[in-house]
Order: structure tokens, then sequence, then C-alpha cells
């Protein structure tokens, strides 16, 4: 089994892991309940006092847009494309799996389409600042979070037509991708939420990536007529490749 395989499979089971307790965490706690015993836990969320302070822990869903400039072995692109994550807030701490998906274009007022992006990773934020319905206004919360990303994206390339002017191409395969970012939340909770959600928010987010330089696949070393395959070189760990991808998404939480 090839090392790409591995690190694959152990970043999909870690985005299973997570998206599994994200959904699972509110439903068991109805499995042997009555609804009675729902309704009842559902009035305790109801807020008497539109000021008093924000309980934000919950299960969360993202749903939203991507938009950046993709560094992929030195070239730019210009990505354009959608996210979904889902996972659980801690109060300011969240934690979530995250898909995303980008067609990759020339920089640019070019249309030219060079092929897909497809992000799998896994999400650590925490609200550093926030400000409570005292600032914002009643049942809202503004908040100034950053977070850490870890994932692996894969890179498929838009097959060229053979009578397509000669182009360069995106690098097929897959990497290794950490990052870091900030952002703003803006979130109004529900005085009398129903299950689902209690909260509603909106997010704007930067998030700069760091990705090793594509792995090559192998060389060949020829003498005359003669040609000798040659050991692929030891992958790099350093992060050649920085990316700037900004988001903006809403997030529902119960």
């Amino acid at each position: 089994m090839s090392k790409t395989t591995r690190r694959g499979g152990a970043g999909t089971a870690a985005f299973a892991t997570i998206l599994c307790l994200g959904f699972t965490g509110a439903a068991t706690a109805w499995a042997d309940g009555s609804q009675d015993a729902r309704e009842a836990a559902l009035r305790d969320r109801w807020v008497d006092d539109p000021y008093q302070a924000h309980d934000t822990t919950g299960t969360e869903v993202r749903v939203g847009s991507l938009v950046g400039i993709l560094a992929v072995d030195g070239v730019e692109y210009t990505g354009l494309g959608a996210v979904v994550a889902a996972g659980h807030r801690f109060g300011r701490l969240s934690l979530d799996a995250e898909y995303g998906y980008l067609e990759v274009t020339a920089r640019g007022p070019s249309g030219v389409r060079f092929g897909t992006a497809h992000d799998l990773g896994v999400n650590v934020r925490y609200d550093v600042l926030r400000l409570g319905p005292r600032w914002v206004g009643a049942n809202s919360l503004a908040a100034l979070w950053v977070e850490a990303h870890a994932g692996r994206e894969l890179r498929r390339a838009e097959r060229r037509a053979a009578d397509e002017t000669v182009r360069g191409e995106l690098p097929s395969g897959s990497s290794t991708q950490v990052a870091g970012g900030f952002g703003l939340m803006f979130d109004h909770r529900l005085e009398q939420p129903r299950g689902f959600p209690n909260r509603v928010g909106w997010m704007l987010g930067w998030r700069v990536i760091g990705a090793p330089r594509p792995e090559p696949q192998g060389y060949a070393v020829c003498r005359g007529s003669e040609c000798t395959a040659a050991p692929t070189p030891t992958p790099t760990t350093h992060l050649d490749d920085t990316s700037l991808v900004v988001s903006s998404s809403l997030a529902f939480t119960w």
C-alpha cells in the first residue's frame, strides 16, 4: 500500500468520525425518551431575557461558498466553489469536519478551466473575542475567531480537446494541507427554538493554506536505447505552495 493511500485513509477516517459525532450527539438524547421529555428539553432552551448571556454549545452544520487564489506547483489559479461542514460547538471552541469543492480556472478574466480540487479536512476554531447582545442587539452575538485546519486535497485535471490550444495543465494527484485562518461571525439565537435550529449565524473567514509541491511519479534513466526506472525521490516536507481562500457560509446550531 502506498504512503498516499495510507495518509488518505487516515484523513477519511478522522473526517468520518467527527461527522458521526456531530450528527449523533443530539440524536442519542432522544433514543429512549418520550415526546414530553423532548418538548420539556426544548422549553429549557427558551430565552427569558433577550440580553442574557449566550450558550453556544450544540451540534453545528455549515454550508457556503469558497473563492480564492490557489498555488499548485508554483503556478497560481483561481478557485471558485462550495463548502459544507458538520461538527460540534463547545462554547467558544468548535470542532468540525469539512468538505470543499473548487473549480480551478486561469487567473484574471480568462474563462479557461483547468480542473477541480476537492479538500477533505478537520477544523479547530476558537472565538477569541465576543460582543454580546448589549453591544450588537437583542439575542445577537458577534465574534472574532481563529482556526487551525489540516486536510488532504485531491486534484483532477480537465481533459483537453485534441484541437485545443497548447496550455499548461493542473497537476493531478493529492497533497497534505495545513492552514491557519481568522474571521467574523454574527450569530443569532431564537427565543423559542423548535429543535432545528436554535441558532443561525453568518461566517466570513480568510484561510492561508500551505502545501508541499506535488510528489513526482518517478523517473527513468536512459543510456543510449536502454532505459531503467530510477527510485522516486523522498517527498519534501516543505510547504512550497501558499494559497489564500475566502469563505462565506451560514451556520445552524441546535
